[in-house]
C-alpha cells in the first residue's frame, strides 16, 4: 500500500496564513465593516452561510495574541499535514474542519433556543452563544486528523495528546474562547483523517472524494436542520 505522497513547499499553509495577516489588517483599516460582513453570528448563518468559513480567516483585532498563537499553531501542525496528504486533501480538511468548528457554535445556538435559554442558566453561562471569529476550529480539525493519522506520519501520541488536552482546557480557565468550535473542529477532523486514512491510495480517489463529501453534507445537514427549526432567528423571515 502506497502511503500518500508528499507535496513539497507547504504553498496551502503559507498561503492561509497570509490571507489571515491580510485580512487582519484590513479588519483594522475598516473600522470593523470586514468583521461585521464575515464574523460567525449563530442569528445570520440562515441568510449568510458564508459566515460558516469566512470567520475561520478573522482575528480579534482586541487581542493580537489570538492571531499570533493560531498561526503559529497553523505554521507548526500545517507543513507536516500538507507535505503528508497533499495540498488539496489538506485544503479540504482545513475547510471543512472550520465549517465543523462553526456548526459547534450554532448547535450551542439552537440549544439555547430549544431550552428557552435553560442551557444557558444551566450550564452556569458555558453554553452562552455568541458571535466568533478565528482560526481555531480549523486548527482543530488539523489536530483531530494528526492524532488519526500519528501513525502513518510518524507523530507521537503523547506529546500530541498533550497539546490537545492543554487547548480543550484553555476555555475553563481563560474566558471569552470558543470552545464549542474547537470541540466540532476535533471532531470533524479526525472525521476527516479517518476518511484520508482508509482511502490513501491513488486508485480510491471515488471513494475519497464520496467520503469527504459525506462529512460535508452531513455538516450542512445539521445547519438546515437548526435554521429549518426557527428560521427568523437564523436571518431569515
Amino acid at each position: 500500500m502506497r502511503a500518500l505522497r508528499p507535496s513539497g513547499t507547504p504553498l496551502v499553509t503559507y498561503a492561509i496564513i497570509a490571507l489571515c495577516v491580510v485580512l487582519y489588517m484590513a479588519q483594522w483599516i475598516s473600522g470593523g465593516a470586514v468583521d461585521n460582513a464575515l464574523v460567525l453570528d449563530p442569528q445570520l448563518v440562515g441568510a449568510e452561510p458564508w459566515r460558516l468559513v469566512t470567520s475561520a480567516f478573522l482575528h480579534s483585532r482586541g487581542l493580537i495574541v489570538h492571531i499570533l498563537l493560531n498561526m503559529y499553531a497553523l505554521f507548526i501542525f500545517g507543513p507536516v499535514l500538507e507535505s503528508f496528504l497533499g495540498r488539496a486533501r489538506f485544503l479540504a480538511l482545513y475547510l471543512i474542519g472550520a465549517i465543523g468548528g462553526s456548526v459547534g457554535m450554532v448547535l450551542v445556538y439552537a440549544l439555547a433556543i430549544a431550552t428557552n435559554g435553560a442551557s444557558i442558566e444551566l450550564s452556569g453561562g458555558l453554553l452562552q452563544p455568541a458571535a466568533s471569529l478565528g482560526a481555531s476550529g480549523a486548527i482543530f480539525a488539523l489536530m483531530g486528523a494528526l492524532f488519526v493519522l500519528r501513525k502513518a506520519i510518524g507523530v507521537r501520541t503523547g506529546q500530541l495528546l498533550i497539546v490537545i488536552a492543554i487547548n480543550l482546557a484553555l476555555p475553563f480557565f481563560v474566558p471569552g474562547i470558543a470552545w464549542e468550535a474547537h470541540v466540532g473542529g476535533l471532531i470533524t477532523g479526525a472525521a476527516v483523517g479517518a476518511v484520508l486514512l482508509r482511502t490513501r491510495r491513488p486508485d480510491q480517489l471515488r471513494q475519497r472524494a464520496v467520503g469527504l463529501a459525506a462529512i460535508a453534507i452531513a455538516l450542512i445537514v445539521i445547519l438546515i436542520a437548526c435554521v429549518a427549526i426557527s428560521p427568523a432567528l437564523y436571518g431569515l423571515i
